[in-house]
């Protein structure tokens, strides 16, 4: 009887965690990514310690402005190298984790959007 008194209660436990509702996601819809309101700011969080005005420990090229940036992407393959996962080689930010996938999307819908300033 207490086995199944315990599986019950753990049962219910589990199914009020469920929730189907996006109401509670955080996030930019897609539709309303900009360089300026989004983009810039994750590059500047997690780009300029390399790709600043002054590239730094072998970045090729800064990105410090939303032409540098859009050129990353376009010609550079930035989305792919930040996609990586983490210890595969070529992954960026380089030496750290993976960014958010939230974060990695703004820059897909970003790019998606013919890249929005």
């Amino acid at each position: 009887m207490k086995k199944i008194l315990l599986t019950t209660a753990i049962c219910l436990v589990l199914a009020s965690c469920a929730n189907d509702s996006t109401d509670d996601l955080v996030g930019v819809p897609v539709a309303d990514v900009t360089y300026t309101a989004n983009i810039q700011h994750i590059i500047e969080t997690n780009c300029y310690f390399c790709h600043g005005a002054t590239p730094q420990n072998g970045a090729p090229m800064s990105m410090t402005s939303y032409e540098a940036v859009k050129e990353a992407v376009m010609n550079r393959n930035l989305i792919g190298k930040i996609s990586k996962e983490n210890g595969e080689d070529g992954l960026m930010p380089l030496g750290w984790l993976r960014l958010p996938q939230a974060t990695i999307d703004q820059i897909i819908a970003w790019r998606d959007a013919n890249f929005p300033e």
